[in-house]
Parts: C-alpha cells; structure tokens; sequence
C-alpha cells in the first residue's frame, strides 16, 4: 500500500486492489458482450421460429412464472419479462430486439432462458 498527498489530503491506494477492480470490471464487461450477444442470437431464431428456440420460449414463460410464484427475483425484473415475453415468437424476438437500452445488462444478467444459455457455452 501506498499512500501520496492529494490536495493537501494523505489518500492510501493499494495497488494490487485497484488491479483486480479493475480485472473484475474487465471480466463483467466480457459477461455483458457474451450476454448481449447470446440473447441476439435467441432474438433472432425466434424472428425466424427456429423450433428448438420457440419451444424454449415456453421454458423461459415458465421461469417467469416460478420467478414470481417463489418470490426469488424483483418484480421490475418479472414484469419486464413477463412483457417481452408476451406474443407470438416473432413478437418476443422483436421485443428482445429492441430492448431497454438502459435496462438491457441488468434484464440479461437475470434471463428466463438460462437453458438456452447453458446449452450455447
């Protein structure tokens, strides 16, 4: 640990902490990229009626639902969902699309398609 004068003011920095900060950030940036992209690619087989992804979208309705039946996840994450995932597959793969911007790391980082995503690692 070092410790340098700012402003007038002994700041104490510990080197090796802030470089595994940012090796943790660096890591998380990686995850949310591999998100988006896995979820782009379930947008898309929906758009196209892909069988195997529709019939995971069943799965995915199903997990909301236990989400919500259990208590095990926010109800912001549950509605949103439960609204993306409403329609036929060409609508949820539309609305996956063309989601939240501001919400979208958060949305995928809790996903109802988490068999789907297991599969596609």
């Amino acid at each position: 640990m070092s410790s340098k004068l700012n402003n007038g003011i002994a700041v104490g920095v510990d080197f090796e902490e802030l470089a595994e900060r940012r090796q943790a950030r660096r890591q998380q940036a990686i995850r949310i990229r591999s998100l988006k992209k896995l979820h782009s690619r379930i947008a898309l087989d929906l758009l196209r009626e892909e069988p195997a992804v529709v019939a995971a979208l069943g799965d995915a309705r199903n997990m909301v639902e236990l989400w919500a039946r259990e208590e095990v996840c926010s109800p912001f994450y549950i509605n949103s969902w439960r609204r993306m995932l409403s329609g036929s597959a060409t609508e949820v793969g539309a609305a996956m699309a063309h989601m939240d911007k501001d919400w979208e790391s958060a949305l995928l980082q809790n996903s109802p398609f988490g068999g789907l995503l297991n599969q596609s690692r």
